[in-house]
């Protein structure tokens, strides 16, 4: 996630398994370094697409990752950097 902070690249997708306490301080850094963290879908406990969910629309919401959930299991998401241009539903 640090990548899509530093301009080594323009976004980082996580596509595995992880929880608030794994993610939580990476996505404070990003977002002050001007970056945001975005769902793209939410996953069951064996990190599998939850059915129906369509990561699509999900990630065209630019939902942000919420923490301290009932249910300490990250989203899917994406981490960008500072985009300078808007996302199109802006």
């Amino acid at each position: 996630m640090y990548s899509s902070m530093d301009g080594w690249m323009d976004r980082w997708m996580d596509a595995i398994q992880t929880c608030e306490w794994d993610t939580a301080a990476p996505h404070l850094i990003v977002t002050e370094a001007g970056g945001s963290v975005v769902q793209c879908g939410r996953c069951d406990r064996e990190g599998n697409l939850i059915e129906g969910e369509d990561w699509q629309r999900v990630l065209a919401e630019e939902r942000p990752v919420l923490y301290n959930k009932e249910d300490d299991l990250n989203p899917f998401f994406i981490a960008y950097g500072k985009r300078t241009i808007k996302p199109a539903n802006s």
